[in-house]
């Protein structure tokens, strides 16, 4: 049996003493103790339905139903079996488990009471939520239930959470919490601390607004919502069974500090200049709010990046409306005004301002206030022949604020060699650049660009003075952009020689593009000025969404620039390298080929480890199939810094295939496309087989077949003998009339095209020569 307890008694946060007992819980069990074990009671004298109207139940706990505990209270329930259901198991097979909750087993004790029924015991409940269930388990058999238990173990009332008001309007007031977590249901109401003339009240929340967690007062409510009272006085109490009389909790709330104001009335422009206009509002609702109210002033320019400008003003008790002077500072643009309020206690926090009022504001349209933004070397030069060039001037684009009308574009004028021409005009333009053709590569030109609208132009002119070729500074070489994928960029280049002209700074140029080079830059073009002995410029984050950036360099003198120089390849961080895009060969010798190589991209230190040339035979470089005659080989060099290779122990006149990649820290590139080179015809490497065919008197016919490699093309066989009676010699020379095409057909032959031709026979005559000795005994004639 459960020991028995004093009076729970539980003191509340405001000093109020209150007892109380588990009445029902104690009750039904002691009863339970006194009645159901006793040996005289019979299994008629107890109802044995678990729950009414469920079947398959083979008997009753006891307590029945719901048990609430308080967190530390023990748990006792007991099982009592229906035999006539649960033949042929006794209390002895009875197990209680529980789920949706863990407790462990050591902390659970079963007592079997009679063959009917069985106690479960668990002391110190900690707080939970657990199903219990008592079942009959069989050995080797499914469990059977018996009976089951929901069972809370929970809290006396606690105190709620986040208890706050808003007065809305300053015509309600609506009060919040959040209940503790208890699984014991617990209830709490709310009240507030009326004052009167004679005496306070405390009233309850009305029945119509209350629900769990708010409660609303407002001017037809009852009780309704005092305006004027100031703080105000809140106290909650809380009841569930474990304290029935419950306990309670007092609030203060600064009543000005919670009130929400309502929306600026009768937004409006009073007075308006080119410059300033006057906006107008009202709030007649909080004419009489005693601590006043706080007007947060909002200007913003509409499809603009500018950031908004915030002024903040105060109204006191007894006004009901305000004006504010809001600066028009750029022409030809709507001004949103949006102003908001709250009360002078409040917090600054959203929760607090009110909703917005919102008015519109155009300001007038005048001519533009300046030129384009240029640079130095902001053109780019494009020879067309050796006489005349293509010239495209670059600008930085009028932001559209400052554009300040309708019918926004630019003018162009050009100087050539100080004189003007107005004969001269683009053929292509664009917001930022002007193209102009057939331009003359031995004379200055100057640019004058201005901004004009449909109000005028602009007061000033941007300038971009190109020189004539021989006097320009050289332009950067190898221009190189290193993407990096986040918006990040390293441009590189090589610099220039700085003995013709000297050079003081480098500007890089950088376009918003839609495409990559050589697509012509369309979008908006910005640059930034480096010191001459810089030779990169790295940027970090740059707006890369959907974004293709187009890079430029352009050295500049002191009063000229070499104009732009676009980068000639894009570097993509963690891949390999493009492929080389200039290989050529500067010697072809007998077996030997020279060839070399330049990179388009200027690369940081340690990107290139070195190069690899592959190479084979085949049949003729003209016909460029790509396909070996024999193994390709490879070769590799180490260094970045070599740009030349010789190719040797080649086989005489036979053409090649030559292409070379880089080897890179990430890999090594695709190959170049390949160049095709021949190497030059020399004396065949072994000489003719000779053997004797045919022999008369005066006449010796001798067979002569080639070895192979022979080399080249061969011309001529030349054959000497003498007598070796008289030592007489002779040497005689026999063209080959229809020479082969081909200096062999085993696994050394190649096609020899590009050696059969005038100048190549020529040369063969000059190749060398080859001897082989055979003795041949002429005929002797009968003497008659």
């Amino acid at each position: 049996m459960r020991d028995n307890r004093d009076d729970l008694l539980y003191t509340s946060s405001h000093g109020f003493k209150k007892g109380g007992i588990k009445i029902l819980y104690l009750s039904l069990l002691l009863l339970f103790l006194v009645i159901f074990v006793s040996p005289a009671w019979g299994e008629d004298d107890v109802d044995l339905v678990c729950q009414k109207g469920v079947s398959g139940f083979r008997g009753a706990t006891f307590p029945r139903g719901d048990i609430l505990l308080k967190e530390g209270d023990t748990l006792e329930v007991y099982c009592r079996l229906d035999m006539a259901k649960a033949k042929p198991y006794n209390a002895s097979f009875i197990q209680f488990r529980f789920t949706k909750t863990n407790i462990s087993e050591g902390l659970m004790k079963t007592t079997v009471i009679n063959e009917t029924t069985a106690l479960l015991r668990v002391e110190r409940m900690n707080v939970s939520s657990p199903h219990l269930s008592c079942e009959i388990v069989p050995p080797g058999s499914r469990r059977i239930q018996v009976c089951q238990n929901e069972i809370d173990v929970g809290y006396p009332p606690l105190p709620v959470e986040n208890f706050s008001c808003i007065a809305q309007d300053w015509r309600s007031l609506n009060c919040t919490w959040k209940k503790p977590y208890n699984p014991i249901p617990t209830s709490y109401s709310l009240q507030i601390l009326q004052k009167g003339k004679s005496f306070n009240s405390i009233v309850s929340c009305p029945n119509a607004t209350a629900t769990p967690t708010s409660c609303v007062w407002g001017p037809r409510t009852e009780p309704f919502y005092r305006q004027n009272q100031n703080p105000l006085h809140f106290r909650i109490n809380g009841t569930n069974v474990l304290n029935p009389k419950g306990s309670t909790w007092n609030f203060s709330i600064e009543h000005w500090s919670i009130v929400v104001p309502e929306a600026p009335s009768d937004l409006k422009i009073v007075h308006s200049l080119p410059d300033v206009a006057t906006v107008w509002w009202a709030f007649k609702s909080f004419k009489d709010f005693v601590p006043g109210l706080v007007h947060q002033v909002t200007v913003c320019i509409q499809n603009a990046s500018v950031a908004c400008n915030v002024t903040k003003l105060n109204s006191y008790k007894g006004s009901g409306h305000l004006e504010h002077n809001i600066s028009l500072d750029y022409a030809y643009v709507n001004y949103t005004i949006e102003i908001k309020m709250r009360s002078q206690r409040a917090r600054d926090e959203a929760s607090f301002w009110s909703k917005p009022g919102m008015i519109v504001v155009a300001s007038s349209a005048k001519s533009p206030t300046a030129p384009p933004k240029v640079d130095v070397g902001s053109y780019e030069s494009v020879p067309m022949n050796d006489k005349k060039r293509d010239i495209l001037v670059y600008w930085e684009d009028v932001d559209p604020l400052f554009r300040n009308g309708p019918g926004f574009h630019y003018i162009h004028s050009v100087q050539e060699d100080e004189e003007k021409k107005e004969d001269i005009q683009p053929k292509e333009t664009n917001r930022s650049y002007a193209k102009f053709s057939g331009l003359w590569l031995n004379k200055s030109y100057r640019f004058q660009i201005v901004s004009a609208n449909d109000e005028g132009n602009s007061s000033a002119s941007s300038v971009v003075f190109v020189p004539r070729i021989p006097k320009a500074p050289k332009s950067p070489t190898a221009v190189s952009q290193l993407d990096f994928n986040n918006g990040s960029f390293i441009i590189s280049w090589n610099p220039v020689n700085p003995v013709a002209v000297p050079i003081v700074s480098y500007t890089v140029f950088r376009c918003i593009s839609t495409k990559p080079r050589p697509q012509q830059c369309q979008g908006l073009m910005k640059w930034d000025v480096v010191s001459a002995d810089k030779q990169s410029k790295f940027y970090n984050n740059l707006p890369h969404n959907n974004m293709i950036y187009q890079f430029a360099v352009a050295a500049n003198a002191e009063n000229m620039s070499s104009g732009m120089a676009w980068a000639s390849c894009t570097l993509i961080h963690g891949r390999v390298p493009d492929k080389l895009k200039k290989v050529e060969k500067i010697l072809e010798a007998e077996k030997e080929i020279h060839i070399k190589w330049s990179l388009d991209c200027s690369y940081k230190p340690g990107v290139i480890e070195g190069y690899k040339i592959s190479y084979c035979r085949v049949e003729d470089e003209r016909n460029k199939t790509g396909r070996c005659i024999d193994n390709e080989k490879q070769e590799a060099v180490a260094g970045s810094e070599i740009t030349t290779y010789h190719l040797k122990k080649l086989y005489p006149c036979a053409t090649y295939m030559i292409s070379v990649s880089i080897i890179s820290a990430n890999g090594e590139s695709q190959k170049s496309e390949p160049i095709y080179a021949t190497t030059k015809p020399s004396a065949p490497s072994y000489p003719p087989i000779v053997s004797e065919v045919t022999v008369t008197n005066t006449s010796a016919t001798i067979s002569i077949k080639p070895q192979f490699p022979l080399n080249g093309i061969i011309k001529e066989y030349r054959v000497k003998y003498k007598s070796l009676e008289t030592g007489e010699a002779t040497e005689k020379f026999y063209p080959v009339a229809h020479p082969s095409r081909s200096s062999g057909s085993s696994e050394n032959s190649v096609r020899t095209d590009s050696c059969f031709d005038d100048g190549a026979v020529m040369k063969l005559t000059e190749v060398g020569r080859t001897y082989v000795h055979i003795p041949i005994r002429t005929l002797r004639l009968p003497i008659l």
